[in-house]
């Protein structure tokens, strides 16, 4: 990782876009975080894209909207469903130690 305080980054764009293929290059103000510069994959990008379009958000929101008033399917309904195997359901109880 490498660390560029925003007052004392002299370099260009493209010559941190290199640094970040190596290693992720935090921009820094006044010693504090403000933006990180790394390597993006197709499907990260993809994910950000479809995260911020607004229709994507509308249909979220309808769907929240529909959840909330009819109630949804249980997990177990769609794994049987889909022919998936059921996924290990870990037990809330808590487990004491002896000492």
């Amino acid at each position: 990782m490498t660390r560029v305080e925003l007052q004392e980054a002299t370099g260009s764009l493209s010559e941190y876009t290199r640094k970040a293929r190596k290693a992720d290059v935090v921009v820094t103000r006044r010693g504090k975080p403000v933006a990180l510069l790394r390597v993006l994959t197709d499907e990260e990008w993809e994910d950000y894209v479809v995260s911020r379009s607004p229709v994507f958000r509308r249909i979220l929101k309808r769907s929240e909207a529909s959840y909330k008033k009819q109630g949804g399917i249980p997990l177990e309904v769609i794994e049987r469903e889909f022919g998936l195997p059921p996924r290990s359901r870990k037990s809330s109880r808590v487990t004491r130690l002896s000492r």
